[in-house]
């Protein structure tokens, strides 16, 4: 799940968008799974951000001052699409109610980038 396009094609060398969109569905295709107590939010990011860090590239972090907007992207997702059914089994119904999400991610994936570019600039 984590390093395949929805059709199932294995990411060999994706490109910054693909690995965005792929990174946001996994997290929450697991999400919506929820298959432990507690920890599925750590737990989700991490293996969320699996092929970002196969694909190259620094992980895709929330910051921490926008962390309740995430919950509340991530929350209003999951009321629209409902909860995981035996009717409803599909991992990302409705991949257009990510939209926002998806900006809120892109934003957070440059600040990473910026930061990576700057340290790498003094490293020079």
């Amino acid at each position: 799940m984590f390093f395949l396009h929805r059709d199932g094609e294995r990411l060999t060398k994706p490109t910054g968008r693909s690995v965005k969109y792929t990174q946001l569905e996994s997290y929450v295709s697991f999400v919506r799974i929820h298959p432990f107590f507690d920890g599925n939010g750590r737990i989700a990011r991490l293996l969320a951000n699996l092929p970002v860090l196969y694909a190259g590239f620094p992980p895709i972090v929330v910051p921490s001052e926008a962390r309740l907007d995430y919950i509340r992207e991530l929350w209003a997702y999951q009321r629209a699409v409902g909860v995981i059914s035996l009717a409803n089994r599909e991992l990302v119904p409705e991949p257009s109610r990510l939209d926002n999400l998806r900006r809120l991610a892109g934003e957070w994936w440059r600040t990473t980038l910026d930061l990576v570019a700057e340290a790498k600039g003094k490293r020079a």
